[in-house]
């Protein structure tokens, strides 16, 4: 078991130099976002964005980004369906640390925490 742990996280790492080698940082954050899961049978940034908000991520707001972001981290536990109210507290944690780090105006955080996301209802799970 210790040994299979070893031998796929030293494939990891060699995988991650040669992308690193072929790519840009933008390019493998694309490839990132089109690749993980977002719960609910949404795989990538823009299945998610249309399964949850019914439009491109380019026609995302601010607050619907982050709360997308909070989802990948643990997409069990920040289920929208199951746990909204925690993907929300997720959400508004991420927005918190972007003001911490200088990316986002405290006034503008008041604002996107108070913006609402589509209400629990209105998922559809994929099927």
């Amino acid at each position: 078991m210790i040994r299979q742990t070893y031998n796929r996280k030293l494939s990891e790492l060699i995988y991650a130099y040669q992308i690193e080698r072929k790519k840009s940082k933008p390019e493998i954050m694309e490839l990132y976002l089109n690749a993980i899961y977002f719960s609910n049978g949404a795989y990538g940034i823009e299945a998610a964005s249309q399964y949850y908000f019914s439009k491109p991520t380019g026609e995302l707001s601010k607050a619907e980004l982050a709360f997308l972001a909070a989802i990948p981290n643990n997409p069990e536990n920040y289920n929208p369906l199951k746990h909204f109210d925690a993907t929300k507290k997720r959400q508004e944690r991420l927005l918190k640390q972007m003001v911490a780090e200088g990316d986002l105006e405290q006034d503008e955080y008041e604002k996107l925490i108070k913006s609402t996301c589509p209400p629990r209802s209105s998922y559809i799970p994929i099927t």
